[in-house]
């Protein structure tokens, strides 16, 4: 089984898949292209939202996430053409598919270089600063966004194809 197959037909998440708002695509291994490929299918799925999220499949989310970052996004000076991103924070305790605890704020994206790795031979790594108190006021700006996590208005889809 599959992780969409669980989801759909958990009697908690069945609605959501019955109405369309889980779309996928499935292809063999050999058609995948590597993962920036497969993050340009997914964003092809778009389906009218207003807001765009992408994520590393590992990433976790608190009760009312969505409502958390909308109201990050609309504080941010450029709104709506605004994009949040960092190095998401891990987490430490579930409780039926709900993270418990407090929320704690992700790091900045400060520098980037290229990797000193063979394996990883000219890919960019982007660095972490001084991380987020979470007492701001707005998001900081910074030059750089994480392919791992980011949110925005789904205008970018649109202005960024």
């Amino acid at each position: 089984r599959n992780g969409i197959e669980e989801f759909c037909n958990s009697p908690q998440h069945k609605q959501y898949c019955d109405n369309g708002q889980v779309r996928v695509l499935y292809l063999h291994e050999n058609e995948s292209l590597g993962p920036a490929m497969a993050r340009y299918y997914a964003s092809k799925l778009w389906g009218g939202e207003t807001y765009f999220a992408q994520t590393d499949s590992h990433l976790e989310f608190y009760q009312d996430w969505d409502e958390l970052y909308t109201n990050e996004l609309k504080a941010t000076k450029a709104y709506p053409k605004s994009v949040l991103s960092s190095y998401p924070p891990g987490f430490q305790k579930e409780n039926g598919g709900i993270l418990e605890g407090k929320s704690t704020p992700g790091a900045r994206l400060c520098t980037c270089e290229f990797s000193s790795s063979d394996v990883e031979s000219k890919i960019i790594r982007i660095n972490t600063g001084v991380g987020y108190h979470g007492e701001e006021e707005r998001p900081t700006q910074i030059p750089f966004i994480a392919a791992g996590f980011f949110f925005a208005s789904a205008e970018f889809l649109v202005d960024v194809p």
